[in-house]
């Protein structure tokens, strides 16, 4: 379980990743997009993490593991948007990843749920397998492929994370050296795929967006590492992703992605299922 407080700045943060995320998708260049907000996240972040004590020698460890999955993520995340709706590939991937959380956190780390928060992930499960369904031409079912591996991605990322805000006597280094050196595997991708020119050139075509969706990412991230080493693993990771009915309102309202009945449904029923692991 996690206090109210923690509680409402994970939702908060939900808010923002979903705000993040929806920049990178509609992007001009997703990828590079994506790069620049990372990046813009590690400027912010790198002097607090000059600031603040150096991280223990084990803490390292997890860092160096969390910039290597997170560069994963970051580029599977990009090729996902590029090939299915924002409405369809973001409740997958977000609501695929406390599901695989709550089972290694039960199985590997001892952190036992109740009944009601089993509910909760069947909830979770029921609504992933519904939004499935909702795929509506081949590129829907490649968008679902690559939106489960995000999500077994952000499992990854989310125990690995936990586990070294715990590692430490100061979690705020941890955040502060994570944050800062993940913009290298997806900046250097960037780069490596469209030349240093045009990744340059794209760049300053939406650097207004860049810049504000990097600030927000980067403080959307630090309160959920920050809560991490406030609560148990599973109910933080699952709260986060009711960032699937701000995705759901994003997607449909903004962008004019088409998101019927069956689609609205699905992203109910993981937004409730997250919430019961948390609150049951």
């Amino acid at each position: 379980m996690i206090d109210g407080s923690v509680g409402l700045l994970v939702l908060g943060a939900a808010v923002l990743h979903a705000s993040w995320n929806a920049v990178v998708k509609h992007a001009g260049d997703s990828l590079v997009m994506q790069a620049f907000i990372i990046a813009v996240s590690a400027v912010i972040a790198l002097p607090f993490a000059l600031a603040l004590p150096l991280p223990a020698p084990e803490t390292w460890l997890y860092i160096l593991a969390g910039v290597a999955v997170h560069g994963l993520y970051f580029g599977l995340l990009v090729k996902a948007y590029e090939i299915g709706d924002f409405s369809h590939v973001y409740p997958v991937a977000r609501g695929t990843g406390p599901l695989i959380v709550a089972v290694v956190a039960t199985l590997f780390l001892e952190e036992t749920l109740s009944p009601l928060q089993y509910a909760g992930v069947a909830l979770v499960s029921l609504g992933i397998m519904s939004l499935a369904f909702t795929a509506r031409d081949g590129g829907g079912r490649k968008a679902m492929k690559a939106a489960l591996g995000v999500g077994a991605l952000i499992a990854t990322y989310t125990v690995v994370d936990g586990l070294g805000s715990r590692s430490g006597d100061e979690p705020f280094a941890f955040i502060a050296w994570l944050l800062a050196l993940s913009a290298l595997p997806i900046g250097i991708y960037a780069v490596w795929r469209r030349g240093p020119r045009r990744a340059i050139a794209a760049s300053r075509r939406q650097i207004v967006p860049g810049l504000l969706a990097g600030a927000v990412c980067g403080l959307g991230y630090a309160v959920v590492l920050w809560a991490y080493s406030r609560g148990t693993l599973a109910a933080i990771a699952a709260l986060r992703e009711t960032s699937v009915i701000f995705a759901a309102l994003i997607g449909a309202m903004l962008f004019g992605e088409p998101f019927g009945a069956r689609r609205v449904f699905a992203a109910m029923l993981v937004a409730a299922g997250a919430i019961l692991l948390n609150l049951a």
